[in-house]
């Protein structure tokens, strides 16, 4: 597996806005606001391909919704730093911030950093992967009535043991996996609790991951008696630039969000994937600034992709609008002779399912075609 640096995979994919740095009350701090969210520098970078670091600063900002706090931020003169911490009273009285994601650079956080966050529901800690670097946590860094309400999400069953050890952490009385895996898709489940975003299974010690060849995703997935339906596919869900290998992805109509660089190929192996199945009747609005297909395709001598070479199976009576829809009309696109699947459930044998052309689950073939799942594959059968 080839290693990219998080500098070249940033620079190759984002066109980064230009943060805006001014000096806070306290002379002595320098801040910067990289997409919306304020930063003080802690300490600085000491080369200029060199990451300072910088922690997540107290602003007047009153941040709401969903947030995520990555890896690394960068300021107006394009240094970059990792984000190492959440200083105290950073999201103080944020009344509609409703769930927060951490990176797993995070090492601190302070006192009263999410105080008065009355709505927040989820906290994830799900990038996280070894106990020694749970970051340390303020005895006060979230209210008591947050402890009790709110669920914190972990990566795997291990750092779920070992969050509910952690000093602090263990205050909290929800904590569950943000996650769960089946027939070669990892299924991460939002802040609703509802939903899921589809992306590849996590590489294995030998740089390789399960999600690789045909993958089919459904409408719905089932695990633990919780049905969730499936609305996104995250960043780089099914990137080659992680060498998965997928030769072809069915995509059903539940999903209404495609994460940046989701179907991207790699830098110099282009790509494997042959075949898109889409099921939406109106195509959905993608960007080409997205980055969603970005070297997959055919390469010419100039280093030019033509995604002409790989087939967009579409829904009956759809051709024409999806040959008129941006980013969409680049591939070679026909109707459709499959179908999606509606519903998976989980479990650990993978039994035989069986669904209609509707993609209705079914329990005994009936006369016709029969669409069948066994042992992670997907088949027609004429009955």
């Amino acid at each position: 597996m080839k290693n990219f640096t998080l500098r070249s995979v940033v620079a190759s994919i984002f066109a980064l806005m230009l943060p805006v740095c001014v000096m806070a009350d306290d002379e002595s701090v320098t801040t910067f606001t990289y997409e919306g969210i304020v930063y003080r520098v802690v300490e600085s970078p000491v080369e200029v391909w060199d990451f300072g670091k910088c922690y997540v600063y107290q602003s007047e900002t009153k941040y709401s919704g969903d947030m995520y706090i990555a890896k690394m931020a960068v300021d107006e003169n394009y240094n970059y730093y990792y984000i190492t911490g959440v200083d105290a009273n950073a999201f103080k009285d944020c009344t509609e911030l409703t769930s927060i994601k951490l990176a797993n650079k995070i090492e601190t956080i302070g006192s009263q950093a999410f105080s008065g966050c009355t709505s927040l529901r989820a906290v994830d800690m799900s990038l996280f992967a070894s106990a020694e670097k749970i970051p340390t946590l303020a005895e006060d860094a979230f209210d008591e009535s947050t402890y009790s309400s709110a669920v914190l999400m972990t990566g795997n069953a291990e750092m779920l043991e070992a969050f509910k050890a952690a000093d602090v952490w263990k205050n909290f009385s929800n904590v569950i996996l943000n996650s769960f895996e089946y027939d070669k898709v990892k299924y991460e489940i939002n802040s609703d609790f509802t939903t899921v975003t589809a992306t590849f299974i996590d590489m294995d010690d030998y740089g390789k991951s399960a999600t690789t060849g045909d993958i089919v995703i459904p409408e719905t997935v089932e695990n633990n008696g919780a049905t969730y339906t499936v609305t996104a596919i995250g960043n780089y869900g099914f990137s080659e630039m992680y060498e998965l290998g997928v030769t072809s992805i069915n995509i059903p109509a539940t999903v209404t969000s495609i994460g940046t660089a989701a179907f991207a190929g790699g830098y110099e192996s282009g790509t494997t994937l042959k075949t898109i199945t889409v099921n939406w009747t109106t195509p959905l609005a993608v960007e080409e600034t997205d980055k969603l297909f970005l070297n997959i395709g055919t390469k010419d001598d100039d280093g030019n992709y033509d995604r002409s070479s790989i087939t967009l199976n579409v829904p009956a009576g759809t051709v024409d609008a999806y040959k008129a829809a941006e980013v969409w009309k680049t591939f070679n696109i026909v109707e459709s002779t499959t179908v999606g699947i509606s519903e998976v459930n989980r479990t650990s044998d993978n039994p035989t399912v069986i669904y209609d052309l509707s993609g209705k689950r079914i329990n005994t073939l009936q006369k016709g075609i029969n669409i069948i799942r066994v042992n992670g594959k997907t088949m027609k059968v004429m009955h």
